[in-house]
């Protein structure tokens, strides 16, 4: 069984945590922190650790994730300049899901008593820290009644146009393959690939190999 719960929403402009600081401030960033880097599959969070650090994902693509048994839950797709691990930073417990790569990525890791110094210098900062985890917030409330309301066709409506908004370009995805999307929307690999054939058919989406690029509005209905 597999289900999602993914951070942004399709009817909003994604702007990412680290792309909204000012230039002073992505440069204190960088002088606390520690720059890591992961390959393609590689675990940059295990599920159950207690790092004590925010992290910014400076370049690739990681996907948040939980397995529990025969379960497995994609709760987000993470893009360059998202930030995580903030939960775990802040009350000190175990992280609660798996950070993977899902393709070569640069991460900055700094350490819990760097950013509260800095939200303690920048209340611009400490604000925008707190709107990301607002609004984290709300996209889960909503992305968790999408699940619970809409059929398998409107949850892959819905990722796809919540992935394009987040590359940027409110058009292409890319380094994203059949099964993950899959596993974004509640549904098997098989179910997901018609409904992907159905769109290329009808002119909605061209796909190019690991990239789907988004040509138009898509029918309200399948």
């Amino acid at each position: 069984m597999v289900l999602s719960v993914a951070y942004a929403s399709q009817d909003e402009e994604y702007s990412s945590f680290f792309s909204q600081l000012d230039e002073n401030m992505k440069n204190s960033l960088h002088a606390e922190g520690e720059i890591e880097n992961y390959a393609s599959g590689e675990l940059i969070i295990p599920a159950g650790e207690v790092s004590g650090k925010l992290y910014v994902l400076l370049e690739g693509i990681a996907k948040v994730s939980r397995h529990e048994q025969k379960k497995h839950l994609t709760l987000a797709v993470l893009r360059s300049g998202d930030m995580f691990g903030e939960l775990s930073m802040i009350n000190g417990q175990p992280t609660s899901a798996d950070i993977v790569a899902m393709d070569g990525c640069v991460v900055l890791a700094i350490r819990r008593s760097k950013i509260y110094a800095l939200m303690q210098s920048s209340p611009a900062f400490m604000n925008l820290f707190l709107e990301t985890l607002s609004h984290r917030t709300r996209q889960v409330i909503e992305n968790v009644c999408a699940m619970a309301l809409e059929d398998v066709y409107g949850r892959l409506k819905r990722t796809l146009i919540m992935l394009a908004n987040n590359n940027g370009t409110r058009r292409q995805i890319e380094g994203v393959t059949h099964a993950e999307l899959a596993e974004m929307v509640g549904a098997s690999r098989e179910m997901v690939s018609i409904i992907l054939k159905e769109l290329k058919m009808g002119d909605y989406i061209r796909v190019d190999g690991r990239v789907i690029t988004l040509l138009k509005d898509f029918p309200e209905k399948r």
